[in-house]
């Protein structure tokens, strides 16, 4: 069978889960403060966050849940101290969001004490930066369209 126009055509939402209360509520806070996005559908054990756009743009949307049965990542704090000598990209799976305010986004990560940051090309010229969430998720923003 042959199909003439895509089955799928965009993306929903991208589920992240946390294993305990407290890194739920530290993921909550970095997506709406940091990213910017909005919430929506707060329950105690989950919460839909989207950055706000309406038909014909699409909306980015995460959806946090709390699942205490979650294994996180093991080797979150490994990728961590591997910041200056490993391109992450190489290490783990990823999600990126494309975003007009690179520049914007990376000054605010780099200056962030407790976020982990990398750039590509360059510190100076950065298209494409990544950063490790609260959860141990590595997330990825491009102006690159």
């Amino acid at each position: 069978m042959t199909v003439s126009t895509p089955i799928v055509n965009g993306t929903s939402y991208y589920t992240l889960k946390a294993n305990t209360k407290e890194s739920f509520d530290e993921a909550v806070q970095f997506y709406e403060n940091y990213i910017g996005l909005i919430p929506k559908n707060k329950t105690s054990k989950s919460i839909f966050l989207h950055s706000g756009q309406e038909f014909p743009h699409h909306s980015a949307t995460i959806e946090l849940v709390l699942d205490e049965s979650f294994k996180q990542s093991p080797n979150f704090k490994e990728l961590q101290q591997e910041r200056l000598t490993q391109d992450w990209r190489s290490l783990r799976s990823n999600v990126v969001f494309r975003t007009d305010s690179i520049e914007s986004l990376y000054e605010l990560f780099k200056n962030h004490p407790n976020v982990q940051v990398q750039a590509y090309p360059s510190d100076l010229a950065p298209t494409e930066i990544y950063v490790l969430d609260p959860l141990g998720n590595l997330i990825g923003f491009t102006s690159l369209r």
